[in-house]
């Protein structure tokens, strides 16, 4: 808090403390058999014509000129002057509107009403910061965003403490360092911290249970809003590129963890039908061909996710992705000597020690080859 807002603060309790000290005598006079009406008048106008002049001095031109000074000197940041400037102008007018009507009892309640929220004010922080952790990326300039980004790496660098997991974050971490792993998770959203931002939907501090319901709210948005824009274009242009860029958007915002059960599946089904009409037009892409199998395996339908996987076996021959897919497919439906079987053939397929070492370690067990760290 600077000189002149402690200044300010203490001449407003003040002309407060004056105006309720001024209608006392009002009050009283009300509170008789009889009242005076001419001398409750009186003083009663006295004191809003002092009001007045008051709010005339502090509002409007001269406190705009003192706050400009302000300002130029360094004294106050513009954030923070706006917020003065408004504060005043709004205690002032409140002042002389609650002592117009309710006399000593308004201008009391109004005196201690400022007192609690300048206390208030002293630990708060302003909307537009608030706002900022919110949606870090909205109304900040690009090279503020990078400035942001290389001053992050390097205190990651030169950081020599363990770094801890935002979920430690969101379990033990003050409201601060919440709000904080809260606003990184969604300028750098990936996948695994959707689990951590749900968890932060249960905190008890209510300001963190906002945030991360915004965040997540505004992740969504952006997974929908790009969802619109490819939809659209494909309506006119179904080219293949820009149904495979559909169709691996709604792959990964399936994959993001954001959704329910019910909306992945949806998601899903979509992504598999926009990858069999890429796949109509160019049957080559082997990956393509994988992402539907694995898709078919998430949704449940093991079966049809083998036989298409076989499928694209048969066609493309051995892949280590395609492989493991198929290998997955084969143990949900149970079928163990499939797994061994086709573990051992991808063994029998590996020329070399690099080509084991793309084996998983499902795969290395079911083939019996041991690790890389056992291997002599």
């Amino acid at each position: 808090m600077t000189r002149s807002e402690r200044v300010y603060d203490a001449g407003f309790v003040a002309i407060a403390a004056a105006a309720s000290a001024a209608g006392v005598p009002v009050l009283l006079e009300l509170l008789v058999t009889q009242p005076a009406w001419p001398v409750v008048f009186r003083l009663h106008g006295l004191s809003a014509v002092l009001l007045a002049l008051y709010v005339a001095l502090h509002t409007r031109a001269r406190l705009r000129r003192r706050l400009a000074a302000l300002l130029a000197d360094g004294e106050l940041r513009e954030t923070d002057a706006r917020r003065h400037l408004t504060a005043r102008a709004f205690f002032a007018w409140y002042l002389l509107v609650a002592t117009a009507v309710f006399g000593a009892v308004g201008a009391a309640a109004t005196g201690f009403g400022f007192v609690l929220f300048r206390r208030h004010a002293r630990h708060s922080r302003t909307f537009e910061e608030w706002y900022r952790e919110l949606f870090p990326e909205r109304g900040r300039r690009i090279y503020e965003r990078i400035y942001d980004e290389l001053m992050l790496t390097r205190r990651q660098r030169e950081s020599r403490g363990q770094v801890v997991p935002f979920a430690d974050v969101i379990n033990y971490g003050s409201r601060e360092q919440k709000q904080l792993a809260i606003s990184m998770m969604s300028r750098h959203f990936e996948p695994p911290f959707a689990p951590v931002l749900k968890r932060a939907l249960e905190d008890s501090d209510n300001s963190v249970r906002i945030q991360a319901a915004t965040a997540i709210t505004n992740l969504e948005g952006r997974f929908s809003d790009r969802s619109m824009e490819l939809e659209a274009r494909i309506a006119r242009d179904a080219s293949p590129r820009h149904v495979i860029e559909f169709a691996r958007h709604l792959d990964r915002y399936a994959f993001s963890g954001l959704l329910d059960a019910d909306r992945t599946g949806r998601v899903r089904a979509r992504a598999i039908a926009l990858y069999r009409d890429y796949l109509d037009e160019e049957p080559d892409d082997l990956f393509a061909r994988i992402a539907v199998g694995r898709l078919l395996l998430r949704t449940g339908n093991e079966q049809g996710a083998r036989d298409w996987l076989l499928a694209a076996r048969a066609r493309h021959g051995p892949h280590p992705s395609l492989d493991n897919w198929l290998l997955e497919a084969h143990y949900a439906l149970g079928d163990y000597a499939a797994v061994r079987t086709l573990a051992r053939d991808i063994v029998g397929e590996r020329t070399t020690e690099t080509d084991l070492d793309v084996l998983s370690a499902s795969a290395r067990m079911w083939a019996g080859v041991p690790a890389a760290g056992e291997r002599a």
